[in-house]
């Protein structure tokens, strides 16, 4: 089983200075709050997990919205591709027994994922790249920064600090340049 977390933090040209950018980069990874059938139902056909949190940031403070859960089959994450919506097409999972594949689409346009590592169990990953990106309405930049934890384990390992643990055996980040999407 996989639990996979996406953080996203939005935040504007006014907060992009050290001081700010010291807060977001201190945001790896959130607690869980496990859903009432969590993963450590024994009779659940899931082998996803996947949680998704929303942070805009501000020069007052960093405001919280958590997007929910998703308990996953198989079929639901895995298309041949590897490409599941809510991971926002950046971030491809793909697996080959007990093992998965992590990839990652490197520029915009690019029309193939590049397998950034592979997690076997007990195994903990993270992404973390960055955008740039305008409002449809009025045009106007913000930037989002993109956070992604991957941990392989059994579903009797579900703790709402699963991601408090360690620091990830593997590690890929696009921080050099500002993708637009």
């Amino acid at each position: 089983m996989i639990f996979i977390q996406r953080i996203s933090i939005v935040y504007h040209k006014d907060v992009r200075y050290p001081d700010y950018a010291a807060q977001r980069a201190a945001l790896r990874f959130c607690k869980e709050d496990l859903p009432e059938r969590s993963a450590k139902d024994p009779d659940s056909d899931c082998e996803v997990y996947f949680s998704s949190h929303l942070y805009e940031q501000s020069k007052e403070r960093m405001a919280h919205y958590s997007e929910g859960v998703k308990m996953l089959t198989k079929d639901k994450l895995y298309n041949g591709k590897g490409y599941y919506p809510d991971l926002g097409g950046r971030v491809t999972v793909s697996k080959a027994g007990e093992c998965y594949g992590i990839g990652y689409l490197c520029h915009k346009g690019q029309q193939w994922y590049v397998k950034k590592f592979s997690l076997s169990p007990g195994d903990y990953g993270r992404i973390v790249y960055n955008e740039r990106r305008t409002y449809e309405d009025d045009g106007k930049w913000y930037y989002v920064l993109t956070v992604f934890n991957f941990l392989v384990t059994g579903p009797d390992k579900a703790r709402e600090k699963m991601f408090f643990v360690k620091e990830p055996e593997n590690y890929f980040e696009d921080m050099k340049y500002l993708r637009y999407s």
